[in-house]
């Protein structure tokens, strides 16, 4: 008798934490606890307890800080404390950027998935993919034909907004208005897209 071939979910369908969504929702703006609340069904975890604590008592001096998670998972506490670490941003943000230490590579990451029991990073997880990565063939180019049929439709609506009407301007003191920069640029990746065979 074959044996059957367990599927492991993938990255889209596991419980994550965001910590860009977190920041987003002031979990970041000092010493903080909250519940974060599953609304996945066929998850084994529901409610989650969360607190983020700094080694510092101000957060904008503090380069280290702990993600504190609590859940009952499959009638079982569990109770995980991951490393967070900020770093400066490149790209002049004031602040830096927080990430998390992934508890069984050590890489740093943005977004926690929910592996067997515990929280980890992406590569903390062996064999699991992102639904786009187990697409067939077939599908994938079935995507790419509805992804040109979309900037196709985008542009002609572009052009008509833009093009067209009374009041539309190409160009203002010799150089090209923002519209039609933006209707130039989808004007050549649409081309572009449909040439390739």
């Amino acid at each position: 008798m074959a044996r059957q071939k367990t599927r492991i979910p993938s990255f889209d369908d596991r419980l994550s934490i965001d910590l860009q969504g977190l920041k987003e929702e002031g979990y970041f703006s000092g010493c903080s606890r909250g519940r974060l609340v599953s609304n996945q069904h066929y998850c084994p975890v529901r409610v989650i307890e969360l607190q983020i604590t700094f080694d510092e008592e101000s957060i904008e001096e503090a380069t280290r800080g702990w993600l504190r998670l609590g859940y009952d998972h499959f009638g079982g506490r569990i109770d995980q404390v991951i490393p967070l670490l900020r770093q400066a941003s490149n790209l002049g943000r004031g602040g830096g950027i927080w990430y998390a230490l992934c508890p069984i590579t050590g890489r740093r990451c943005r977004r926690l998935y929910l592996g067997s029991r515990y929280f980890v990073s992406r590569w903390g997880i062996a064999g699991a993919l992102y639904r786009s990565q187990q697409m067939s063939k077939e599908d994938r180019a079935f995507r790419a034909v509805m992804r040109r049929l979309e900037e196709l439709e985008r542009l002609e609506e572009l052009t008509r907004q833009w093009l067209f009407e009374p009041h539309s301007k190409r160009s203002y003191q010799g150089k090209l208005t923002r519209p039609m920069q933006r209707y130039l640029k989808l004007k050549a990746a649409a081309e572009t897209n449909w040439q390739k065979p």
